[in-house]
């Protein structure tokens, strides 16, 4: 394999981390982790599902309570709370593609605040514990 075949370094701007893309992992990121100096909306809840994480200084990720995309550096700090399946980012990233060419954003928001809570409920978060929403 040449230079230009080989994968690029998933994690190689992360220090001691294994090289594996974040595409498909859900993360928390906080304000730092942002790119976007304009800062986010009240819907945005601080977990994100990442639909592009080839590189974790710049990756792509969809949040799961405003269902925003937003471009992360998660090169500093990185808290994975769960993974999904490849056919759930396909279809994440078919909605986006479609909301964006039709200004219509309800679907998006709405799948994406379901697989939030889709995911908090898998990592403990449940009724009885501390509401998060």
């Amino acid at each position: 394999m040449t230079q230009a075949e080989t994968r690029p370094d998933a994690m190689g701007d992360v220090p001691g981390i294994c090289e594996i893309p974040l595409t498909r992992a859900v993360v928390q990121y906080r304000n730092l982790h942002e790119t976007d100096a304009s800062g986010g909306r009240i819907e945005d809840i601080g977990l994100a599902l990442i639909v592009d994480g080839r590189f974790a200084s710049t990756s792509a990720a969809v949040d799961l309570g405003s269902g925003n995309v937003k471009v992360l550096d998660l090169s500093t700090e990185l808290v994975v709370l769960d993974w999904v399946y490849e056919p759930t980012v396909e279809y994440v990233a078919a909605l986006i593609t479609e909301s964006s060419s039709k200004q219509e954003y309800d679907a998006i928001r709405s799948y994406s605040r379901k697989l939030g809570l889709t995911v908090l409920e898998r990592i403990g978060f449940g009724p009885l514990s501390r509401p998060t929403f």
